[in-house]
């Protein structure tokens, strides 16, 4: 049995119980609210106050009394869950986000008991010394690390990845942007480089709210529309990115609604008008579009057939044109012949061949 299952099959509530035992009753309820160790939202100070009529900084006052009091008997209550959790985050490089580690500790276990022992073992973690509580904050997702890994360090390691991304412009793997962090004159020479381990590094990948990951496991800047997309442009061309295939504007509007994106509304006649105005896509066909990327162009069928003759520059089959437009255009090989016989600009030769009437 591993050290996931043995912390799921431990009855978190009983030993829960027996550590607020030694607390008054005021206390655990302090504690109760402000973890939300009964299954609800953790409670603010000020919340917290509001409910006992005393301030919030009195609040604060038993929270810190209360937390000394439990450590007292922590190691003989807890200590076995307690390594566990320890051992859980060094297997990890010393470092996870909260969401990580509640995701590996408890994705198994039914939905109604998730939340509560994420609630508990996040408590725990509070309560073990050899861990660092990280704040969520500008750099950082709310997270763990093992108390002698440095929060500087993590800085440090952080904000040069958010560097490397800037400077690269694209999305990399979390591999390929370690290879590169681990390539740079400070780090190749870094006074803690025995610490810096794969598995710490891409901690910092993790732990990092600047960095997004994308569908495909790769990573990029959260400000980026690839990565984290704002706008319906945005939405589809990250759609018609992952699709890699020209899709008709109604497919694509399903597609976005089905991503969750965000909770905002999303119809089809939006969709088609916003992709008409932005030149990152191109219409193929009917109601068809597909990325200028993938070296598709705008313009209707007539004038795709006057750009492939020109850019020959010597008579072309009837098939060939076909052919040649069928690489740009999602249309029918009807489409194709009755704008080449019709159109004036194109004439036929005796040979059968196509060029174009000046």
């Amino acid at each position: 049995m591993n050290r996931k299952e043995i912390l799921i099959k431990e009855d978190l509530m009983a030993l829960l119980t027996n550590i607020l035992a030694v607390l008054k009753p005021r206390q655990q309820e302090v504690i109760i609210k402000r973890y939300g160790l009964d299954g609800a939202k953790p409670q603010t100070l000020a919340q917290i106050g509001e409910s006992f009529s005393i301030t919030r900084e009195r609040v604060r006052q038993i929270e810190e009394a209360s937390l000394e009091r439990i450590k007292k008997d922590a190691k003989e209550i807890f200590g076995p869950v307690s390594q566990i959790l320890l051992a859980v985050i060094q297997d990890k490089g010393g470092v996870v986000s909260d969401k990580d580690l509640m995701e590996f500790l408890f994705s198994e276990i039914e939905q109604t008991k998730r939340d509560l022992y994420a609630q508990i073992t996040r408590f725990l973690l509070v309560l073990e010394e050899k861990l660092s509580k990280i704040k969520e904050n500008d750099l950082f997702r709310e997270g763990w690390r093992l108390s002698s890994i440095e929060e500087d360090l993590l800085k440090e390691i952080v904000q040069a990845l958010i560097n490397i991304l800037e400077e690269e412009k694209k999305i990399l793997t979390p591999k390929e942007l370690i290879e590169k962090l681990l390539k740079k004159d400070n780090f190749k020479s870094h006074p803690q480089k025995p610490r810096l381990t794969q598995k710490l590094l891409r901690g910092c990948v993790d732990i990092a709210s600047p960095i997004k990951k994308t569908p495909e496991g790769k990573v990029g800047l959260i400000s980026w529309p690839l990565v984290n997309p704002k706008t319906i442009r945005d939405k589809a061309y990250f759609v018609l990115s992952r699709i890699k295939k020209p899709m008709h504007f109604r497919e694509i509007a399903e597609a976005i609604k089905n991503h969750n994106f965000d909770k905002k509304s999303v119809t089809v006649q939006t969709v088609h008008n916003e992709l008409i105005a932005d030149p990152r896509f191109v219409l193929i066909g009917r109601g068809i579009y597909g990325l200028s990327e993938w070296g598709l162009e705008k313009g209707t069928v007539p004038e795709v057939i006057e750009k492939i003759l020109k850019e020959a520059n010597r008579p072309l089959s009837k098939e060939e044109i076909i052919q040649e437009v069928l690489k740009t255009r999602q249309v029918k090989r009807t489409t194709i012949l009755v704008n080449l016989q019709a159109n004036p600009k194109f004439k036929r030769t005796p040979e059968g061949y196509y060029i174009l009437e000046y």
